[in-house]
């Protein structure tokens, strides 16, 4: 620990750094690692937090097979494909600076001693001890917490406790690790796994920094590739597709047209009803989709969902709409098909462009009801990271700072109305197999964003100072600043 306290505290989440395979979702290595060497330079005592999700796991064959030797291997395949980054931890924790390491929902691996030592090892090669005992491995889901000098606490977490579909039992996942046994890997991983990364494979590319996964990537896929997504979802969650085709509708209909559930955790944000099996996550997420539709509109979703979900060869129509011309005169629109990609495709752009807009940095995001119960629970500052949007929200009970991410993003964006449509719809689907003939709005981009929070009381002012800054070759810009 350091002798004297910490003045400075800066988070980073969601790097995802992956191997060098081809589908790896990272790619500012040069851009963090002189981010890591401008932090190393600072004059204050300074914790520098990683906050999950650095390592991607999932982005590494073999998918979901946790062992450690799988770790170990991943863990070396990782670290060789990004080695000016772990270069640049190694010289920041040489410099006096801590280095804290936390876990996320793509990176359980590091549940393992393996893989521990492997990260360890890359960061720390030929330190002496005082420098090694300055990297800090924070791997149980633990909340970090620093004192703020006008009473209570920064709270920093990563933000996946209490998702459903990424949420990670942290004491099942330790035992599992230390036994050999089998551990399953939250629902989310396995869309990601099982769904989006065979989607990659099969051309369409980039569709995995659509975020949400769960409410844009999904809707999309089933709109524009309705065969394979249907595929690959049959494969992940077969419990649902074994229903026939009527159970299915019964299923669909009855989580539409229920009560919304609120994403949560508990405690301190109270507890929170969830749904009980991944098939039951795959409805909700559909039905969170396509949330604030007309009642005419949802019962046409629901129609178009139980054909192209239950029906064998249900997703043909689907198919010919967006390849067969238009007749002449016709409108894109009119066919229970057509009307559905309509609707996902709009639902995509609503959630990519608002609920979820990389831009709305003030409005609330999923991790609304875990914020208001930690402000219940003495936080006054809350950094967390996980969905990947840039956030810096004012609160009455305290500040609300998400670092966002340092991965690749997309975002769809939205879509005219009337006989356009299909032009667009189709060209959307080329672009996305081909990104790099899109245009501007419609490729890969980064925003790399974090927070810093200065501990020490300004004379005559603030107790503390708690800022999203984004890192530009400038090298840097508040984007946001409380209070």
């Amino acid at each position: 620990m350091p002798a004297e306290p910490i003045e400075r505290v800066v988070a980073i989440s969601d790097i995802h750094m992956g191997a060098d395979n081809g589908r790896s979702i990272f790619s500012a290595q040069k851009q963090l690692a002189a981010f890591i060497d401008h932090l190393a330079a600072a004059p204050e005592r300074l914790d520098l937090i990683v906050l999950g999700d650095a390592l991607d796991y999932l982005q590494v064959s073999p998918f979901l097979d946790f062992t450690g030797a799988t770790a170990k291997k991943k863990t070396q395949a990782i670290v060789a494909h990004n080695c000016e980054v772990f270069d640049a931890f190694g010289r920041l924790i040489g410099s006096g600076k801590r280095l804290r390491w936390c876990m996320g929902n793509h990176d359980i691996e590091l549940a393992f001693p393996e893989a521990q030592a492997e990260l360890v090892d890359a960061i720390t090669r030929g330190a002496d001890p005082g420098t090694r005992a300055r990297l800090e491995l924070c791997l149980r889901g633990e909340r970090l917490d620093y004192p703020l000098a006008s009473g209570g606490v920064l709270r920093l977490v990563h933000g996946n406790k209490g998702d459903p579909w990424n949420d990670v039992d942290h004491d099942a996942l330790a035992e599992a690790a230390r036994t050999g046994g089998p551990f399953p890997y939250p629902p989310g991983s396995r869309l990601v796994a099982e769904v989006l990364n065979p989607l990659k494979d099969d051309g369409f590319a980039h569709v995995d920094l659509l975020k949400p996964e769960q409410t844009v990537a999904l809707p999309l896929t089933l709109a524009l590739w309705p065969d394979n997504t249907k595929k690959h979802l049959a494969a992940a969650f077969p419990a649902f597709f074994a229903t026939k085709a009527v159970g299915i509708k019964s299923w669909l209909q009855r989580v539409f047209t229920g009560a919304k559930r609120r994403f949560g955790t508990s405690p301190p944000a109270g507890a929170v009803a969830t749904a009980t099996t991944p098939e039951d996550l795959l409805v909700y997420a559909l039905s969170d989709s396509f949330a604030g539709q007309s009642d005419e509109a949802r019962d046409q979703t629901l129609n178009a969902l139980s054909t192209l979900l239950g029906d064998a060869r249900g997703t043909e129509a689907f198919t010919r709409a967006l390849t067969a011309p238009p007749a002449p005169g016709q409108t894109f629109g009119g066919s229970l098909p057509e009307r559905f990609i309509q609707s996902a495709l709009r639902a995509c752009a609503d959630n990519a462009n608002r609920r979820s807009n990389l831009w709305s940095l003030e409005a609330p995001d999923e991790l609304d009801p875990y914020v208001r119960g930690a402000f219940d629970d003495g936080a006054v500052v809350v950094v967390a990271g996980h969905t990947h949007l840039a956030r810096a929200v004012s609160y009455p009970g305290g500040y609300y700072l998400n670092t966002g991410t340092w991965a690749n993003l997309m975002r769809i964006p939205t879509y005219v109305r009337g006989a356009e449509f299909a032009a667009h719809a189709r060209s959307l689907k080329g672009f996305l197999e081909r990104p790099e003939q899109a245009p501007t709005e419609l490729r890969p981009f980064q925003r790399l964003t974090y927070a810093d929070v200065d501990l020490r009381p300004a004379a005559g002012g603030p107790a503390f100072r708690a800022e999203l800054r984004e890192w530009t070759p400038g090298p840097s810009r508040a984007v946001s600043q409380f209070p």
